[in-house]
């Protein structure tokens, strides 16, 4: 069968993963760049195992199983074999006079149970995102309930289970963006309507909890010029909110250019850009924060914007990528 891809994420460095709906993640290790050739080099799989914990809890520890690339199969299934090799313990009840009665147990219903088992250790296991930061040097996945799971997968034999190094949970809802700020400093956005900042010094909680969105925040870019965190989401307004490498300084300002609900941003060196639903797409200076240009894209329907400063470009994807070029002053900017 043929799977979704969830995400896809470059170390920057040599490693590309992609991330199945089938919960594996697959390495890719680049071979030559100037070719743009990759070698697939390794392949894990998300589980859940149920844990004890205090109620209410999350009842499950998720982990990653490596696969064995020869032969598809997974290393350290120990668990899986000692519960397939558990036969169904007899019911036992006391009766008057400590009469012990046995009664067997219904196959049927032990198969749904353990059916259901499975079912709900998939969910649980199943990861929607990606990312990774550089700083940490850690891939960081997102499930639906808006954890986020750090794993440090530089280390490991063919034989091990691989569990998180940390578990962040402060978001309630599937997080849409992950972004590295500073060396210490990276902020998340959610579908709750919140954007965190975290330290990764003091992962006891984020630093700061954002919660003035009205809608679902989708997108985040950041402009270490002005020290400036730009979010947007499903509603008209742009946030820009003031954050350095020590700490968050407060709103910075709530742009109001947009007459339609908005789905991306991207930045670049001294400029920012926003892309709405009605597929206009703004371009605002990053000092000022005045809008430069207004560009209605309706006939090319664009889903994602990408401002490449290295080439002083705007890219709008749709089915097709188009690639908009500045003037001189333009492209500087950019």
């Amino acid at each position: 069968p043929l799977w979704t891809v969830h995400a896809v994420a470059w170390d920057e460095s040599q490693d590309l993963v992609a991330l199945l709906s089938n919960r594996f993640l697959v390495f890719w290790r680049l071979r030559n760049r100037e070719k743009g050739q990759f070698q697939q080099k390794k392949e894990f799989r998300f589980h859940a195992t149920r844990q004890e914990g205090k109620p209410g809890t999350f009842p499950w520890k998720v982990h990653l199983r490596s696969v064995d690339p020869k032969n598809g199969e997974e290393a350290n299934e120990e668990e899986v074999v000692r519960s397939k090799d558990k036969k169904d313990a007899p019911e036992i009840l006391l009766g008057e006079k400590a009469k012990v009665n046995v009664r067997p147990k219904d196959p049927q219903v032990a198969a749904r149970k353990e059916k259901r088992e499975q079912r709900l250790a998939a969910e649980a296991a199943q990861q929607l995102d990606i990312w990774w930061n550089a700083s940490m040097k850690v891939w960081v996945s997102a499930d639906y309930e808006g954890r986020l799971y750090l794993w440090d997968l530089r280390e490991h034999t063919i034989e091990s289970t691989i569990y998180p190094m940390k578990i962040l949970h402060s978001h309630s809802q599937v997080v849409t963006s992950f972004l590295e700020l500073s060396s210490f400093k990276f902020t998340t956005c959610s579908l709750d309507r919140s954007v965190c900042v975290w330290d990764s010094r003091n992962f006891s909680g984020p630093e700061v909890k954002l919660e003035e969105h009205t809608g679902a925040v989708l997108s985040q870019a950041y402009l270490p010029l002005f020290s400036s965190l730009v979010t947007v989401g499903c509603e008209k307004r742009v946030f820009v909110w003031s954050i350095d490498s020590t700490a968050y300084r407060g709103v910075r300002a709530k742009l109001s250019a947009h007459q339609a609900n908005l789905a991306q941003v991207s930045t670049g060196q001294r400029v920012f850009v926003t892309l709405d639903e009605a597929c206009i797409f703004i371009l605002w200076d990053g000092a000022t924060l005045q809008a430069l240009q207004t560009t209605n894209c309706s006939t090319l329907a664009p889903k994602h914007v990408v401002v490449l400063p290295s080439l002083g470009r705007i890219i709008l994807a749709s089915r097709r990528l188009n690639f908009f070029d500045g003037n001189e002053q333009g492209s500087i900017a950019l």
